[in-house]
Formats: structure tokens, sequence, C-alpha cells
């Protein structure tokens, strides 16, 4: 993304809108980002190339989660 990064983009829809749920799906495997994205909450950190079942399980359990949420 030009002028902004995955993590920054985060931070800032979360400081108008906690209740979004996000899953980066990247390739960069450096511990840091991934442990500030899951500091902030990040439901799934996936790392490219992606295993298509994998994908297909991630966006289940995220459905499966925002059903939670909304039954709460």
């Amino acid at each position: 993304m030009p002028g902004i990064n995955g993590i920054e983009a985060i931070r800032q829809i979360k400081a108008t809108n906690s209740d979004i749920y996000f899953v980066i799906l990247t390739a960069y495997e450096y511990f840091d980002y991934a442990k500030e994205a899951l500091n902030l909450g990040v439901f799934e950190y996936l790392l490219k190339p992606i295993n298509k079942t994998k994908l297909i399980e991630t966006i289940n359990n995220l459905k499966n989660a925002i059903e939670n949420r909304k039954k709460t």
C-alpha cells in the first residue's frame, strides 16, 4: 500500500472502529512484524504462498467468530 503499511492501517482503523477483525496475508516473515500484528489483535497472520485449505479454514473460523460475537 503506498504511503502506509498494513500495521499502521490496522492501528488507524482500530482507532475509529475496534469491532473489525483483521486477517493479514503477507510475504513478510519478520517476527517483529508478526508480533506487532498479534499485539493489535489481528485474527490471523498468514504467510504467502498460502495453502488453499488453510485460507478456507481461516475464513470459516472468522465467520464463526463474527457469528459468535453477534450472539453475545
